[in-house]
Formats: structure tokens, sequence, C-alpha cells
């Protein structure tokens, strides 16, 4: 009797470890998610815009308002590149990783945008980022699979908004970054 409490104990531990070790990650195609973020500005630590101003014409505007980015647009612009608020600046990124920016955002209007992620270059990876209307804060995550940028070192993220009309107002941008799979 007290050998098939062994064994049976014997089998309970090697399973328990036996799904242990199944857990790690031998894949070497998937991705695992990184712990925490490698940039984070919460918006509401800020007391006035933090990046340089460009594309900000006639019938928008962008300042950080009670602790948030607040985004404008009144007038519908000729080119979604129009409106184009830095969210987010100063990433240092490494060629061939995986990145993904977290957008934590309410909006008054839905609609397409577009996210640029990178340093300047004319292949600057750009998304269609679909903005969803709510009085409600939403967070989205982007994926930017094996990176590519014109240099190494400091990035950004601009949020393209011309052809909006309406508000958007950002609480806090994240960018993760991860190696690729080997």
């Amino acid at each position: 009797m007290k050998m098939k409490k062994f064994i049976s104990l014997a089998a309970v531990v090697f399973a328990v470890l036996g799904m242990v070790s199944c857990a790690q990650n031998d894949n070497p195609f998937v991705v695992e998610k990184p712990a925490g973020p490698v940039y984070s500005i919460d918006y509401s630590t800020v007391d006035a815009y933090p990046f340089y101003r460009m594309a900000e014409p006639e019938g928008s505007s962008f300042d950080v308002i009670d602790g948030t980015l607040v985004i404008k647009n009144d007038v519908e612009q000729a080119n979604m590149w129009d409106v184009q608020p830095f969210i987010a600046d100063f990433i240092t990124v490494t060629e061939g990783n995986n990145y993904v920016v977290r957008i934590t955002y309410k909006s008054t209007v839905a609609g397409d945008a577009w996210l640029n992620f990178g340093t300047w270059s004319a292949n600057m990876p750009k998304y269609g980022f679909p903005i969803v209307q709510s009085d409600e804060y939403t967070t989205v995550d982007v994926d930017f699979p094996s990176a590519t940028f014109a240099a190494e070192g400091d990035a950004h993220v601009l949020l393209q908004v011309g052809k909006l009309v309406g508000t958007i107002t950002i609480q806090k941008v994240e960018v993760f970054e991860s190696a690729p799979a080997a």
C-alpha cells in the first residue's frame, strides 16, 4: 500500500514538473511580451505640451489640459498629415526589434487616423489606426514587428488626424520592445 501511494505521489510531482517545463517558451517563433514599457508618458505628470510643434494649422490645436493631451481639429484638413502631433518622442529604438505602441485615449469622433512610429525617413512605418468614439478611455495596442528605422536612437510616435473633425484626448502612451525570435 505504501508503494502505491509513493508511485501516485511521484506521478503527481512529475506531472507538475512537466507542466512547468512546458510553460517555458521553447518556441523560437513566439515573441514573449516584455514585462514593462521601455518608454512611457503619462500626461497627468506633464504641465505643458513637451514636444516639437509640427502641422498645427488654423482650426486645430494640441495642448496638455487637465492632465491629458487634447487634440482638437475643428476643420477637415486637405490631408491626414496636416494635423500630426507628436504623442511620444525621444524613444530609444533598436533596428529589427519588435515594438508595441499602447495608447489610452477617448474621442468625440470615430474614424481612421494614421499612426507613425520611428525615426525620420520616407519609410517610417505607418498604420491605419481606428479611432473609436467613446466617453470612456480605451487602450489600444498597435504592433510594429521587426521595425526598421532610418537610424538607431531616438524615435517618435505621430498621430495624424487631419481628416477627423472632433477632439481626441490621450491619457498615456507606452512603448514596449522585444527582440525578434532567434
